[in-house]
This record gives C-alpha cells, structure tokens and sequence, in this order.
C-alpha cells in the first residue's frame, strides 16, 4: 500500500507540524516508542491518512486508507502550520489543498 502515498509526508505532532520531502526521511525522523505512544498523526500530499508502524530500528509507513478522505483535515492543519510559520497571506484559507502542500514545502522539515 505504500504505492498509494504520495509526499510530501505531512506529520501531526499534537499541533507540531513536519513536511518530509520522502517516506524514508519521515521514517527516520520518528522513534517507534513515540509511534507507540500515539503521538503523531500522518497524511500524504493528497489528505490520505497514513498508518505508522513502530518497527525497529525506525517506523514503517504504509497508507492508511486508498482513496484520501482526509483532505479537509490536512488543509486545516496546513493553514495553521503556514501560519505559525508566519506566512502573511490572507488568502490561505481560499487555497486548495494542492497550493497550500506547495506553500508548506518551503518549509520541509528533512
């Protein structure tokens, strides 16, 4: 199922958000302990929920779901991140899901 993500990697730490240019740097960045604890949540670039899978040495990722159902979800979580970020357009809630993904790389985490 990892055929279905598509980055970047979108990586919900209770309101700390992470943009990953690939799967395997997401990989890296998380420690199974964390994913254990359910710390995080996970979307691809199209609002597709990913499912985290504490392996060792690092977490698997795989999709969660085939068709991304949740692309609201991400759009108001990258609004806000672009905000914190202190993105000053005011547009940013009439963006689509694709711009807003687009805006957010500039801020890639790895």
């Amino acid at each position: 199922m990892r055929h279905w993500i598509q980055p970047p990697i979108i990586i919900d730490e209770r309101g700390a958000t992470d943009i990953f240019d690939s799967i395997e740097s997401a990989e890296r960045y998380m420690e199974p302990i964390d994913v254990e604890d359910n710390l995080y949540v996970a979307f691809d670039g199209t609002g597709r929920l990913l499912r985290l899978i504490p392996t060792t040495p690092r977490i698997t990722i795989e999709a969660a779901e085939e068709v991304p159902n949740h692309a609201e979800r991400l759009r108001e979580l990258l609004i806000q991140f672009l905000k914190d970020c202190r993105v000053t357009d005011s547009n940013l809630s009439n963006l689509s899901l694709p711009e807003l993904v687009l805006k957010s790389r500039a801020f890639t985490t790895r």
